[in-house]
């Protein structure tokens, strides 16, 4: 069985127009201003400047975004090959924990063992690391459990919209919008989809009360997080449709509770110019990134693929003018080993272009990260909304995010499907388990609320395209019905998914994976 094939679950139609991602600077009706995915001067100039450009500009992405044929054979052996590998229950749960993550997991091990042993020794460290490395887990937990409480608030196939589907803690964090702000939004897209939007809230309001296992007192503070987060998430729901809050709201340092003030406080205090110098050196006038255990060689053949990649990307980018035929020439590339748990063992590389000018000193970096399938279509067994998945995460996040990386956009490379944006150093995740205090806990949580319910929102604005209704946000509200029937529902469903994610973790401790010991 070739799982390295099935892994990047190649497609037969490849879109010439497929690099580089241009989503116009307002493609809603007046006189609501939805600035777009590049707000930067430098880069202002590419987006078009009426409405109707901008829509004629946005039916083009989508065009383009709208699957063909699929090559589905290889989609349909990964998902039989991932179903036939998980097994029995064990303790309370309706699944073999240790089979559905080798299941999960094996096609990248064949490709990259060291990388995915170490991603089993971390998921051994406690019931939080091991969440955020196991989200098809958590899909099959849900898809197992079957509530009758949160398939009454799933609207169905028809009425889904582009949800977040990793939507935990620690996919909420820093950036930068555009114009020199540091801002916290969410993060992340890698496992985008089109799904129920109580699929997101379920999965962000487990975290919390997985997050506070093993602390004093977790039960009941359990409770009233979890209860924080949907309270606010409703509300804000609600303020957003009455136009009290920006659909393009994302938390400024001004605004933010204790601990997410010093997270944005510090990272403001970051230049692009240092980490540009930490990542790499300046020999005989040229720039290379520094080789360190996180940052390897590539295959020369392999660097020649993806500089062919790049100029696709390159030529789309450069349609409008806006930069020079030389801004995105490669000078080195490097393979990054990620840092995040769920992205151990897929394919990321940096790459170091020249910018504007021949001063390596304006040098830029370019992250390249693999997209493969997201987990919940494969625990579903469905084909994700683009089968490019670089246009997908690309997509997704123009629609969840305020403020989407100056860069965003997507290149492929033969089998591979990457999403393109700026290694700039102002990307810092949460940290949830750092926060000990019980108010600033509370606070921060209101936060998560507020932003997701803002991502889901946003998508107002699509009125129908994308397979998406309109009146998205009138539609939930509809769903939720009774506020306080609601609360409870979700909340203990939430506290449910988390008991099972703490038996999971317990019976994943106990085995040989845990010690990074892969079966023969």
């Amino acid at each position: 069985m070739d799982y390295e094939l099935l892994a990047h679950v190649h497609y037969d139609s490849l879109d010439p127009f497929a690099p580089g991602l241009h989503i116009p600077s307002r493609w809603s009706r007046p006189p609501l201003h939805l600035p777009g995915a590049c707000s930067s001067p430098m880069t202002s100039s590419r987006f078009p400047r009426t409405t109707i450009e901008g829509y004629l500009l946005f039916i083009l992405l989508l065009l383009q975004a709208t699957p063909p044929a699929w090559s589905a054979d290889r989609h349909q052996i990964f998902l039989e090959l991932h179903a036939s590998e998980v097994g029995e229950a064990q303790s309370g749960l309706n699944l073999d924990v240790v089979k559905s993550i080798v299941a999960y997991n094996r096609p990248l091990h064949d490709r990259n063992p060291e990388w995915i042993e170490e991603k089993l020794r971390r998921l051994a460290e406690g019931p939080w690391e091991f969440y955020r490395g196991t989200a098809h887990l958590f899909y099959e937990i849900l898809r197992d459990r079957d509530s009758v409480q949160v398939r009454s608030y799933d609207p169905g196939p028809g009425h889904e919209i582009i949800i977040h589907g990793d939507l935990h803690l620690g996919n909420l964090g820093t950036c930068e919008d555009g114009r020199g702000k540091i801002r916290f939004d969410l993060q992340d897209f890698d496992e985008a989809t089109r799904g129920p939007w109580v699929a997101d809230l379920l999965r962000a309001a487990t975290s919390i009360a997985v997050s506070a296992i093993g602390s004093p007192g977790d039960s009941k503070r359990s409770r009233r997080e979890v209860e924080s987060l949907v309270q606010s998430y409703v509300e804000s729901l609600k303020k957003l449709r009455a136009g009290e809050i920006s659909p393009d709201y994302s938390l400024k340092e001004s605004e933010a509770p204790a601990p997410l003030d010093d997270l944005l406080h510090r990272i403001k205090g970051l230049h692009r110019k240092d980490h540009l110098r930490d990542r790499s050196q300046v020999k005989d006038g040229h720039r290379e990134f520094r080789r360190t255990d996180r940052f390897s060689d590539v295959p020369p053949e392999r660097c020649e693929a993806l500089r062919r990649a790049l100029r696709g990307y390159v030529h789309r980018m450069s349609l409008s003018g806006a930069f020079s035929a030389d801004y995105f020439r490669a000078s080195d590339i490097v393979r990054k080993k990620s840092n995040g748990m769920g992205s151990l063992g897929v394919e990321n590389f940096l790459v170091l272009v020249a910018g504007p000018s021949d001063d390596p000193d304006d040098d830029v970096i370019l992250e390249l990260k693999e997209q493969l399938v997201p987990s919940r279509d494969r625990v579903y067994r469905r084909r994700p909304f683009d089968e490019n998945g670089g246009r997908r995460a690309a997509l997704a996040q123009t629609a969840l995010q305020s403020f989407p990386d100056r860069f965003l956009g997507w290149v492929q490379e033969e089998t591979h499907d990457y999403l393109v944006k700026e290694d700039s150093g102002f990307e810092e995740s949460l940290d949830p388990t750092s926060i000990r205090k019980p108010n600033q806990r509370l606070s921060v949580f209101e936060v998560v609320g507020l932003l997701m319910a803002k991502g889901h929102f946003r998508q107002d604005r699509f009125e129908g395209e994308l397979g998406l209704e309109s009146g998205i946000s009138d539609r939930i509200l509809a769903a939720i019905g009774d506020q306080s029937v609601f609360l409870t529902n979700i909340t203990e469903e939430a506290l449910g998914l988390a008991a099972l994610i703490g038996d999971a973790f317990q019976d994943y401790r106990d085995s040989p994976l845990a010690e990074g010991r892969w079966p023969e």
